[in-house]
C-alpha cells in the first residue's frame, strides 16, 4: 500500500503526498514549479472541467427521460485514468476515444454521444484522435456561453465547429426534443453558464 512521503497516511501512488499534506505544501516548492508538476496540475484542471460538463449533460438528458448509459474509458477501464493520458500505443489510442455515454431517444432510438467542454465553442472533428471509430455519434460541446451539438458525421465533414450558435442543442434533430425539453435545455444552459463562470 502506497503511503504519503509527509506523513505516512494512505496515498494513491507511490513517492507522492496525501491530499491534506497537499494542501499545505508551500508554493514556493521546488517540486510545485517543475514541468511534470504542471503538466499533472493542467491534466487535472482539464479532467475536471470536461467532467463538469458531462455531468450537466448527463443530468440534462436524464430529466428530459432520455435513458442514459455511461461508457466512456473511465467507466469501461476505471484503472486506466490516471495512467493513459500521456499514452503512445494504439490500444490506449482506442480506449481513450470511447464516447462518454449511450444515450435512447424516446422512439427507441439508440446513440453514441462525445461530451467536450470548450471555452471558446470552436471543436475540430481532429481533437477527436485518429482511433476515433464513432462516426455515427453525436458531439456535445459545452461552452462557457452556451450548449451546442453537431451529428460526428457532419463535423468529420465540415471540420471545426466555430459557431456555437449555428448548432444549438435544442435544434439537433436526431434526438426529438418537444418545447418542454427545449425549455429545460434552457435551464441546463444557464446552469453551465454558472458553472464555468470562473474557469
Amino acid at each position: 500500500m502506497a503511503k504519503c512521503i509527509e506523513c505516512g497516511e494512505y496515498t494513491k501512488y507511490e513517492d507522492s503526498v496525501c491530499y491534506d499534506c497537499w494542501h499545505l505544501m508551500d508554493e514556493e516548492d521546488d517540486d510545485l514549479n517543475s514541468e511534470q508538476w504542471r503538466k499533472d496540475l493542467n491534466f487535472n484542471y482539464q479532467l475536471i472541467k470536461g467532467k463538469i460538463a458531462e455531468v450537466i449533460i448527463e443530468r440534462l438528458f436524464i430529466t428530459m427521460d432520455f435513458d442514459v448509459h455511461k461508457y466512456g474509458m473511465e467507466h469501461s477501464v476505471p484503472m486506466f485514468l490516471d495512467s493513459l493520458y500521456d499514452y503512445k500505443d494504439k490500444t490506449a489510442k482506442e480506449i481513450t476515444s470511447m464516447p462518454d455515454f449511450v444515450v435512447t431517444n424516446r422512439e427507441e432510438k439508440t446513440y453514441y454521444v462525445e461530451v467536450k467542454y470548450r471555452k471558446s465553442g470552436q471543436f475540430s472533428y481532429s481533437k477527436l484522435g485518429e482511433e476515433y471509430k464513432y462516426d455515427s455519434g453525436i458531439l456535445i460541446l459545452v461552452t462557457k456561453q452556451n450548449i451546442c451539438s453537431i451529428a460526428i458525421e457532419e463535423l468529420k465533414r465540415v471540420g471545426t465547429v466555430r459557431d456555437c450558435d449555428l448548432y444549438k442543442l435544442e435544434n439537433q434533430k436526431e434526438f426529438g426534443f418537444d418545447d418542454l425539453d427545449r425549455a429545460i435545455i434552457g435551464q441546463f444552459k444557464k446552469m453551465a453558464i454558472r458553472a464555468f463562470k470562473e474557469l
